[in-house]
């Protein structure tokens, strides 16, 4: 994540708030970006190649420069979002409809020309002003807290996110990330590549490091996620990690080997979850504990 100049998390979570709140949104899942929208004071999306000749100037300039295809883009004299929808599926086509609304919607961005690509839109992107966007999207998509509260009702596990992704029409990889994010449980993420590399002790799988995430109630028990991992999780070593890398796409290990890691606590072992969404393998851990909400598990 870059350095927040313009704006703190909590500035973006105020406008996404009030957009929310415009569109009388607040407690509608999914968020109806339509209504957003407009109630931002935006005419209906259009899609981008459809457009064709009429996509506007300011737009096309910018495209012009972009390393890969373009996803999406802001209009502002027009007033109109640019989406294109033959590219992307309908969680990946909300995200960047709500990202292009984060432009129009953050008072520090307003009155300019966006066009994006698969770059502006990665959570790895070092451009400030896109990571707000993204952020923006995130909340708006999210409905700030209410994925959260909804989430942590449920004892912790990956059917969690993975079930409430479709309520929310966002990625399961979204989905997953904000659960571990913002849960109140003691939870982490290990984002695992999909193939193998190697080290004198044996193979391992790469850690993806912006990918993965804790809780703050597990940071501040345990450490940061990707201190504790950053020595190769040789797999012969970790076989709840070798697991996770045998997982088929888009299925869900629940009962997983335990993974044992050093912490600030020591030693320590942690329960995991392992999900592999055709790209990432996701490996969620937590610890045996009393939990009053009901488990949820795969379908």
């Amino acid at each position: 994540m870059p350095p927040l100049h313009a704006a703190s998390l909590e500035d973006i979570r105020r406008y996404a708030r009030g957009a929310l709140h415009a569109a009388d949104a607040m407690e509608l899942t999914p968020t109806p970006l339509a209504a957003v929208e407009a109630a931002v004071g935006l005419l209906p999306a259009e899609q981008l190649f459809l457009a064709g000749a009429d996509v506007p100037p300011g737009i096309a300039a910018i495209a012009a420069k972009l390393m890969k295809k373009v996803m999406g883009g802001l209009a502002y004299r027009e007033k109109r979002v640019y989406l294109n929808t033959a590219e992307l599926a309908v969680p990946r086509r909300r995200f960047v409809h709500g990202h292009e609304l984060g432009h129009q919607v953050l008072p520090w961005q307003e009155q300019a020309y966006y066009a994006d690509d698969e770059n502006t839109l990665s959570p790895e992107t070092r451009d400030a002003m896109e990571w707000e966007a993204n952020a923006f999207s995130a909340e708006l998509l999210f409905g700030l807290d209410r994925f959260t509260t909804m989430a942590d009702s449920y004892a912790p596990g990956l059917a969690v996110p993975l079930h409430l992704s479709s309520q929310f029409q966002t990625s399961a990889h979204a989905a997953i990330r904000r659960y571990v994010a913002t849960s109140h449980h003691r939870i982490a993420l290990l984002t695992l590549g999909r193939f193998t590399r190697r080290v004198s002790r044996g193979p391992y799988l790469p850690l993806m490091a912006d990918q993965c995430a804790e809780s703050a109630a597990f940071a501040e028990r345990f450490g940061s996620i990707t201190d504790l991992a950053a020595l190769p999780l040789v797999l012969t070593e970790h076989p709840a990690i070798a697991a996770a890398g045998r997982v088929a796409s888009t299925s869900l290990l629940e009962d997983n080997d335990d993974l044992v890691i050093e912490t600030k606590r020591g030693m320590t072992t942690f329960q995991t979850q392992a999900f592999h969404n055709g790209r990432l393998n996701f490996v969620l851990l937590y610890q045996k504990g009393r939990f009053s909400g009901q488990r949820l598990r795969a379908a």
